[in-house]
């Protein structure tokens, strides 16, 4: 289980709990970090972009015994999180907003040129964009 968070992760999937604990690293961005004026990263938008990579991920394992692949999660503009995807044959990008009352947005693309973007409420169930990203 992941410290402050409390989504038990199956061993099949620790190494997405451990690029979430170095993603934790954003949060030592303060204010200005960019020389730019950009803010820093609260605690509260890390924990709901990592909360819903995990229990995402977590669902899909124990639902259908997939394996999502691991992601780079990185500092988004305004404060944002970006949890980002990039395969052969797909890229997908969510960014997790810093106010908790906006939906996240999404955009993805594979190597045909179809497209998938929308909006998503990061505390509904939301396997199939994992699925997706997975092709």
């Amino acid at each position: 289980m992941l410290r402050q968070l409390s989504i038990r992760i199956p061993d099949r999937l620790n190494y997405l709990a451990d690029i979430v604990e170095k993603s934790r690293s954003i949060l030592e961005l303060q204010d200005d970090w960019d020389d730019e004026g950009s803010p820093g990263y609260s605690e509260q938008t890390w924990e709901r972009a990592v909360t819903f990579l995990l229990e995402n991920a977590v669902s899909l394992w124990q639902e259908k015994g997939f394996c999502v692949t691991a992601p780079a999660i990185h500092n988004g503009p305004e404060g944002s999180i970006d949890i980002y995807w990039e395969t052969d044959n797909r890229k997908l990008l969510i960014n997790v907003p810093a106010d908790r009352n906006k939906l996240a947005d999404f955009y993805g693309y594979d190597s045909l040129g179809r497209e998938v973007k929308g909006m998503l409420k990061l505390s509904e169930p939301n396997e199939w964009l994992l699925l997706w990203q997975m092709g």
